[in-house]
């Protein structure tokens, strides 16, 4: 029998190497950490380049990111560390990692180059009255029109995973850039919020 035409099911017996499994009922708690993510327990945040990384007690299944873009569209990365009976006992951890990735989020933050604006026409509107008075040292105004900002707004993503000990996330933006837009090659990610799902069988 030529490869094209091998059934492999038939041929290694893949069906017949396992148990029959009974469907499980989850037991759901959700946990919410906000920025800067500085947490005794559950999530903290490390280097910029290393992400976010939550920890929990019980098996996480799902992760929700709430946050915005520097220049949309915007991606959010999931690297997660799953607990060993949840392979295959003949499984290669390497051929499939907890890796996920979602790409296309929409919405973006007021950037540092909007509020840089220091003079001039361009410079904007004055400042709203909840604008932190550090930002006041060095700018008299800020450019927070639907012309400069014309995707203002937020994202979210979320995934489904396989339970895990503890993920680590990243993201970024695409850099699509627009006509005015003075950085276009901004290519952050703001970390808003972060829901942690967990399953307590």
């Amino acid at each position: 029998m030529s490869k094209q035409h091998l059934n492999y099911d038939d041929t290694f017996k893949f069906w017949e190497a396992y148990p029959v499994r009974e469907r499980q009922e989850m037991q759901l708690r959700t946990f919410e950490y906000q920025a800067p993510f500085k947490y005794q327990d559950g999530a903290r945040s490390r280097h910029y380049a290393d992400g976010i990384i939550v920890t929990e007690d019980a098996p996480i299944v799902r992760v929700a990111v709430i946050g915005s873009a520097c220049t949309p569209p915007g991606y959010v990365t999931l690297e997660g560390e799953p607990h060993e009976e949840w392979r295959h006992a003949d499984e290669i951890v390497e051929a499939m990692p907890v890796r996920m990735r979602i790409d296309n989020l929409w919405g973006q933050h007021l950037r540092i180059d909007q509020i840089l604006e220091t003079d001039g026409d361009t410079a904007g509107r004055p400042y709203p009255e909840r604008m932190p008075d550090r930002w006041r040292e060095f700018s008299t105004g800020i450019r927070a029109t639907s012309c400069e900002t014309p995707l203002s707004g937020m994202s979210c993503a979320i995934f489904e995973t396989p339970p895990c000990k503890s993920v680590r996330i990243s993201g970024g933006s695409i850099n699509v850039g627009w006509k005015r837009d003075n950085d276009p090659d901004d290519h952050h990610y703001s970390f808003r919020m972060i829901r942690t799902t967990t399953d307590g069988r």
